[in-house]
């Protein structure tokens, strides 16, 4: 919260928070005309004259008591939907008979629970333990936990399953559902009664291999060095590609392995040497991206697009310097850590170091120091700030300023001055 201070100028208003005089003020300058006051006493106007303000003693222990209009009124008490129902009359309270009764904890039951109508008429819900008496009539929702059952040894063709039909439930036989399954294999693959499976020529596509459907050892075994590739007809062939140097190539209709040629020759390694004075200007990209060690010219540079200087020192030697940017961005690497950034002249004798003009980040402030590195990536501690002038038709209140104590503010208006101490 920004406190000011108003400078008294010729013809403005003072605004002072206290004021010492030698002499008690006078009613005509809006003063009591009195020096002090008696305990317990309060200020009152005289009938006449112009002289001092009055004073009149006040009683102690006054008390004014505050009563209400009403007596003690009586609470209410009311019921909630579906448990109690509760009834408020002339001084008297009635609990009635529930409906339906929702019981939001633990029910504990030490005796029987009886149903007054027919059992298809009531409704349980929920979980249950212990123990039910009864046919099973109507029941449903039963379920069969299967890990609760002892474990089997392998299946044989005569263990049986149950299944349902239509809604009828029945038994078969491992043998018949093994016997079904195999009849209804079909497509590139088929199962004989026996377990036998067979697939069909022409059945087995590349793509099956680059999913893993038929791995390396399923595949008969081939000449080393050879890869298929489609023949003649499109049938599957064998290519030699072990030649030494060589590359597939392809040559719009089949895939041949040639060796490389030209300007460039390719080891049996991989290595791919360009052969001297190979690359000339017709063979670079003008716009495409070059990565160079070092670049040294000995006329003029002209960047058509974007400068990039990724070092540690740009050194300028040049006589004059012109910049047509209207605005420079300094320390735009600190975005994550803000660090004091500015602009240092040289001075004095240590090269490298003289006097600062910066924006200091510790008080968001724009700041001078000397003796300051160019080197330097600590914070610097400002000697001084630099004192900043708002100018606004009004005059300043806590919520103005952005910089803190020394900051001005001049009313346009009344031309008032006003400072900044906290």
């Amino acid at each position: 919260m920004a406190t000011w201070k108003k400078i008294i100028t010729s013809g403005s208003a003072a605004e002072l928070s206290s004021l010492t005089l030698d002499t008690a003020l006078p009613v005509a300058q809006g003063g009591t005309g009195v020096t002090s006051l008696t305990d317990k006493a309060v200020l009152i106007s005289q009938d006449t004259g112009t002289g001092a303000i009055g004073a009149v003693a006040l009683t102690t222990n006054g008390q004014i008591i505050i009563g209400g209009s009403d007596g003690p009124a009586a609470a209410t008490i009311s019921g909630t939907s579906n448990e109690v129902e509760v009834t408020n009359g002339a001084n008297s309270i009635q609990i009635g008979l529930p409906n339906d009764v929702t019981i939001g904890q633990d029910l504990t039951v030490t005796r029987n629970i009886s149903n007054a109508g027919a059992v298809s008429d009531s409704h349980l819900t929920g979980s249950f333990t212990g123990s039910f008496v009864g046919d099973g009539s109507n029941l449903t929702g039963v379920s069969q936990d299967i890990d609760s059952l002892s474990a089997g040894s392998a299946i044989v063709a005569g263990d049986k399953f149950l299944y349902s039909q239509s809604g009828t439930e029945k038994s078969v036989t491992f043998a018949i559902i093994s016997s079904s399954i195999f009849e209804n294999v079909s497509g590139d693959a088929t199962i004989a009664a026996g377990g036998a499976l067979t697939i069909a020529n022409n059945a087995v596509e590349t793509n099956m291999i680059s999913d893993d459907q038929v791995t390396n050892a399923k595949l008969a075994n081939m000449t080393r060095g050879t890869v298929k590739v489609g023949g003649g007809s499109d049938a599957p062939t064998d290519l030699d590609a072990k030649g030494s140097g060589k590359i597939l190539v392809g040559n719009g209709t089949d895939i041949a392995s040639v060796a490389v040629s030209g300007d460039m020759t390719l080891a049996n390694d991989g290595t791919l040497t360009i052969d001297d004075n190979a690359v000339d200007n017709d063979a670079i990209d003008n716009t495409a991206n070059v990565t160079l060690g070092s670049l040294t010219t000995t006329n003029n540079v002209t960047v058509g697009g974007n400068l990039v200087v990724n070092g540690t020192t740009t050194t300028i030697a040049s006589t004059n310097t012109e910049i047509k940017d209207q605005f420079l961005l300094l320390a735009s690497g600190s975005s994550a850590t803000p660090v004091d950034a500015g602009i240092i002249v040289q001075s004095g004798s240590v090269a490298g170091s003289g006097s600062a003009f910066y924006h200091d980040i510790s008080d968001q402030r724009w700041s001078v120091a000397k003796a300051v590195d160019v080197g330097r990536q600590a914070a610097t501690t400002p000697l001084q700030f630099v004192t900043t002038v708002k100018t606004d038709a009004t005059n300043p209140d806590t919520t103005s300023g952005s910089y803190g104590a020394g900051e001005m503010h001049v009313n346009t208006t009344t031309g008032e001055i006003w400072i900044r101490f906290g």
